[in-house]
């Protein structure tokens, strides 16, 4: 420890530098003057000041208050040193500042002790300081911390409750999506439960204008926003096609391409499609990553299970995708069960599982059809009474065989007939080397009546235009197809004939007239070729002399009202009813 000796007395200087530096005392900075000890303040802090009291210029009690006026020094203990015994000597060096003194003539003992004693003070009154400086810097990092953490807090807590308004958000979407109120399908009953405000399973219903109903049970991956998102587009499209009379296959189709273009990468949608017709009794149903269908007799049992063959949507690319479903006849009284993995996969408070086998246990044999429902849903939720919700579920009962009571939107009544009207359509070569017959279709297909006969129309369709174009537009000898080999040589040549063509046109010309006991569709189809010899179509359709263009007209013929053609042989009408 660093110690000052101010004494104008040499000999007293140089006594206490060898007195110190013998009892290890090895920093020891002299200044005969108080004006010099002062000076020497500015460059170091000693651990202890021993000051003479009577020197010239400036006396002890004076340095003892410039030190203590120094607020870095003001700790330093001050030992003076003086002759003066009286008492007055004494106060005011004690009101000048110093902590002790010691009588001169100096007695190394007893100087050694004060010195030691009010070494060790310092080194207690340093270590309280310094102790107080770590506690002093403890609690404002703490305090610093608690600002963090509040602010933390607050963020955390408005952070939640924007979540919780987006949950809440998300939730009255899903409401409006897929409403719970099934009253429109008495042949319908189903329970559900999301695992929290927003869940990812999805349960619709629409009628379908030609008879009987579509049903689609899906569950997304994640929940809340994400499957809100997802269910809006899902939703629109299913009602929409559906009140257009699309098939499943169709509907599917664009649902995976909506779905491919909106969900991010790890998000996707397992779906299960069910379409009930009520004029045929049929029951098609198509499965994509959902658990089994299962058809279940009137008497109970299973008779039929429909397990996932596709995958979910929103995977892989339409063209990918197998779109079509498995078909069965029903009987009435027949009952369909979709649901949900959460149904199957939920656990007691034991920590075992539903599984399908027991599930399935709920559909044994000589169960009355219209108590069967309530069984099941009643097994299921006696066996999770008590245990914590992990898992959305749905489970929904589909009653076959009846429409009584259905809202049903369209009819095939006048009042809700679509309207009479034509439309026509003029190809050039650009428009030839593309697939024109696409837009016609499509076009055709927004007269719901049709849509069930969309294949019939579309056989009409392309049967007339490739005639028109291959051999009125292109010139194309049929009786190259005779043979294998003259089938892909009239391919060939075809492609050939189309990259180089100039000239030429085909004209479309569609006409749609409903009536309420029919509905008629005539098709009119002209090319700029030079026309063909007819006559032969009403000769045999198997006969030796007829071409395979010849057959297609003639099963045109057993499907069409009428086929007539001009006298030239370039344009052919024919008329379709249904």
């Amino acid at each position: 420890m660093t110690i000052l000796v101010v004494d104008d007395d040499k000999l007293v200087l140089k006594y206490l530098s060898l007195l110190l530096k013998r009892e290890g005392y090895n920093s020891v900075i002299t200044a005969d003057s108080g004006a010099l000890g002062l000076e020497l303040l500015k460059n170091r802090r000693p651990d202890l000041i021993l000051q003479d009291i009577m020197m010239p210029d400036m006396d002890g009690f004076e340095c003892c208050r410039h030190v203590r006026a120094n607020e870095l020094d003001n700790r330093v203990p001050i030992i003076v040193m003086t002759a003066m015994t009286h008492d007055d000597a004494l106060a005011r060096s004690i009101d000048a500042g110093a902590t002790d003194f010691v009588s001169k003539p100096i007695r190394s003992f007893e100087i050694l002790s004060r010195i030691r004693s009010a070494l060790t003070l310092k080194q207690s009154f340093d270590h309280m300081e310094e102790e107080l400086m770590k506690r002093k810097q403890a609690e404002e990092r703490i305090r610093q911390q608690n600002e963090l953490l509040r602010n933390a807090y607050d963020e955390i807590e408005s952070l939640y409750q924007r979540l919780q308004r987006d949950y809440e958000i998300a939730g009255e979407v899903f409401i409006r999506v897929a409403p719970a109120d099934h009253s429109g399908f008495p042949n319908i009953r189903s329970i559900s439960a999301p695992a929290s405000i927003v869940g990812g399973d999805l349960l619709l219903l629409a009628p379908r204008p030609s008879g009987g109903m579509h049903l689609l049970l899906g569950d997304f991956t994640g929940h809340g926003l994400s499957a809100a998102l997802g269910a809006i587009p899902v939703a629109d499209i299913f009602h929409r096609m559906s009140e257009n009379d699309y098939p499943i296959s169709e509907i599917i189709e664009e649902m995976n391409r909506r779905l491919r273009a909106i969900l991010p990468t790890g998000l996707f949608f397992c779906a299960c499609f069910v379409a009930l017709n009520s004029t045929y009794d049929t029951l098609t149903v198509w499965n994509g990553g959902m658990p089994d269908v299962l058809l279940v007799g009137a008497q109970g049992g299973i008779k039929k299970r429909f397990s996932s063959t596709n995958l979910p949507l929103g995977v892989v690319e339409t063209e990918r995708l197998v779109t079509k479903g498995q078909v069965v006849h029903v009987a009435k009284g027949d009952l369909a069960y979709v649901y949900s993995d959460g149904i199957i996969e939920v656990r007691n408070p034991q920590g075992v599982m539903y599984g399908q086998e027991c599930f399935e246990r709920s559909f044994d044999c000589g169960v009355d059809p219209g108590a069967l429902f309530d069984k099941v849903a009643n097994a299921f939720m006696l066996f999770q009474e008590g245990s914590p919700r992990t898992d959305d579920f749905i489970l929904a009962e589909i009653k076959c065989g009846t429409t009584e009571g259905w809202a049903v939107s369209r009819t095939h009544g006048s009042e809700s007939m679509s309207p009479r009207w034509k439309m026509s359509l003029e190809m050039g070569p650009e428009n030839l080397r593309s697939d024109p017959l696409r837009l016609v279709e499509k076009m055709l297909m927004e007269a719901w009546e049709l849509r069930k006969h969309k294949e019939d129309i579309y056989l009409i369709l392309a049967e007339l235009f490739s005639n028109a174009l291959d051999y009125g537009v292109l010139g194309l000898d049929g009786a190259m197809k005779k043979s294998p080999e003259g089938f892909d040589e009239f391919f060939s040549l075809r492609q050939k004939a189309l990259e180089t063509l100039e000239t030429g046109w085909v004209n479309i010309e569609v006409e749609f007239t409903p009536h309420p006991d029919e509905l008629v569709l005539s098709i009119r189809v002209e090319d700029s070729g030079p026309g063909f010899d007819h006559s032969f179509i009403g000769e045999c359709a198997f006969s030796e002399n007829i071409t395979c263009r010849g057959r297609g007209i003639q099963l045109l013929g057993s499907m069409c009202k009428s086929l007539r053609y001009n006298e030239k042989g370039n344009c052919v009408e024919a008329v379709y009813a249904c």
